[in-house]
């Protein structure tokens, strides 16, 4: 075959591999336009570039490294994550290129009695190397997919911790890998060489995959240890409803024993002709259900949710700020209880911190709905504000002095939403002083 044939092989071949490798980026990224588009139109653009670079001859590693470049510009315009997420998973990429096709060379070296300069510097050899070496690849993330899921792997871009950590001990296994190129690619044929590779190889393969098995463990465990905190939380508050249920039934039942002798009291009142002495009695003795009502009031199915509106409820009483709530919340959802809790916990404190930010003797509330609508969980709050926020690209501006923690609480929540397939909606009114966020989330 001629030189042009052969390059359109790798080019289809590379194309198979961008599909593959494109759509696991889309069950771990958000796309800036339709998924369907980023399929269609990515791959093409990357292959057509890969297989450029190929038909000029261009070697490693100024072909890898270039290639890693577009790779990035590429997912800079196709995914809105941030830069540290794709320069994880572009990566990722790198290191398997240079890993698994080294590993490749050496293997076809060892077969056909060759030096892996020879192999490098043939035309047909070394494009036979990169296609076997996307097919390596493709076997191998279908492998970690079918192990940790596609959950495992987000879960673990979503520790930015794990991925500083990943990407500096990735950088030093790369910098390994072209210092083994450099070092291999010789016009040598020694086998005891070729065999010391090999193992090399399989040392810094063993290394990376060691790493991501205990990065994506130590992601488990501290949503262990998140759950484990919430659920403390959970019961803590659980103990303290049941205590004020049975104070209260306790109390109910008294009143209820009371309850003749009380209105024996209000029609002897009304025998006499003293009207205004019925009604203090009755206005007394609402008054004390009203108490009583209020003590175990519950403004949510959800246990953790109605913990974190109750302790709001309680601020807002004695703050003065006018407070009502009445959250449903189904048992299934597309995100975690520890990341229900962070989504309404940050709406709080953003509905509180912005209550107290109001000029005295203006009206102070806050408000929490949620519900579910067909498919979809809607969680509703409105609160009052100075009529000060604004909004730039998209992002929420407010008056905090720190300038670094602008809007980080409604950023947090976007960031969680969005993960999960859902949306953020945000609608500031400086004239009406009201500030109104909508969450939408599938179920």
């Amino acid at each position: 075959m001629n030189k042009m044939s052969w390059l359109i092989i790798a080019g289809i071949i590379l194309y198979l591999y961008n599909v593959f490798y494109f759509n696991y980026a889309i069950n771990l990224l958000n796309t800036r336009v339709r998924k369907r588009t980023v399929l269609l139109i990515c791959p093409i653009v990357v292959s057509l570039f890969v297989t450029l670079l190929l038909s000029v001859g261009m070697q490693f590693p100024l072909s890898n490294i270039i290639t890693f470049l577009f790779y990035i510009i590429v997912f800079l315009f196709a995914f809105k994550d941030s830069f540290y997420n794709i320069l994880i998973l572009c990566g990722n990429n790198l290191f398997h290129v240079c890993y698994v096709r080294h590993f490749t060379i050496e293997l076809i070296s060892v077969c056909f009695h060759t030096s892996e300069y020879e192999i490098v510097q043939s035309f047909e050899l070394s494009l036979w190397s990169l296609c076997i070496t996307r097919a390596i690849m493709m076997a191998m993330a279908l492998i970690v997919i079918k192990l940790y899921g596609y959950t495992g792997i987000s879960r673990l871009l979503k520790c930015k911790r794990a991925i500083i950590s990943i990407f500096l001990v990735l950088s030093v296994l790369l910098l390994l890998m072209i210092n083994s190129y450099y070092i291999n690619y010789y016009p040598l044929d020694d086998g005891l060489r070729k065999m010391i590779a090999l193992c090399n190889g399989v040392l810094i393969a063993a290394g990376y995959y060691c790493l991501f098995v205990v990065a994506i463990k130590s992601t488990k465990w501290i949503e262990k240890e998140n759950k484990y905190e919430i659920a403390c939380v959970q019961l803590k508050y659980q103990q303290k409803l049941y205590k004020n249920q049975q104070e209260h039934q306790k109390v109910l039942r008294m009143y209820n024993h009371d309850y003749k002798a009380i209105m024996s009291n209000v029609v002897s009142y009304l025998n006499c002709g003293d009207i205004d002495g019925a009604k203090k009695i009755l206005y007394q003795f609402e008054t004390k259900i009203d108490q009583l009502n209020s003590k175990v009031k519950r403004y949510s199915n959800h246990l953790l949710a109605d913990s974190i509106l109750c302790s709001l409820a309680n601020v807002c009483k004695e703050e003065g700020i006018e407070f009502c709530a009445d959250c449903y919340i189904p048992e299934k959802l597309a995100i975690t209880e520890f990341e229900l809790g962070r989504i309404i916990n940050n709406m709080k404190s953003n509905a509180y911190e912005a209550c107290k930010r109001q000029e005295a003797g203006e009206k102070q509330y806050i408000s929490f709905k949620s519900y579910r609508r067909d498919n979809n969980f809607i969680l509703y709050a409105k609160n009052s504000y100075n009529g000060k926020a604004v909004m730039t690209g998209g992002k929420l501006l407010t008056s905090k002095e720190d300038r670094r923690m602008h809007g980080i609480g409604v950023e947090s929540i976007r960031q969680t939403v969005e993960g999960a397939g859902g949306m953020v909606l945000l609608k500031p009114d400086n004239a009406k002083k009201e500030f109104q966020i909508l969450v939408k989330l599938p179920c």
